[in-house]
């Protein structure tokens, strides 16, 4: 099985013991896979998270480089932060 090894800091926050990831029942899922068949089923843990949201924006705050966080994959987070910053470069509406 090819996997990524990167180091993560984790978040020191108080939202990471009530994460549906950090539950028993989430046990065997790979958050941290390349695969897609395994980001699905990680995407089904989030979608029943109570802290989707604040792990959602630990992600895109600290640019995590992989793994499936509040959801959303890295190409997912990828496309919100460019999202973002070309939103950002037009300027205020008028």
């Amino acid at each position: 099985m090819f996997r990524f090894d990167y180091y993560c800091e984790p978040p020191a926050a108080d939202w990471t013991e009530k994460a549906a990831c950090a539950q028993p029942q989430a046990q065997g899922v790979d958050f941290f896979s390349p695969h897609r068949e395994e980001m699905t089923e990680a995407k089904k843990v989030c979608a029943q998270c109570p802290v989707m949201s604040e792990c959602r924006s630990y992600a895109l705050d600290t640019f995590q480089p992989i793994g499936i966080w509040g959801g959303l994959s890295l190409a997912d987070r990828h496309k919100i932060l460019n999202q973002h910053r070309n939103r950002n470069r037009r300027g205020p509406l008028s």
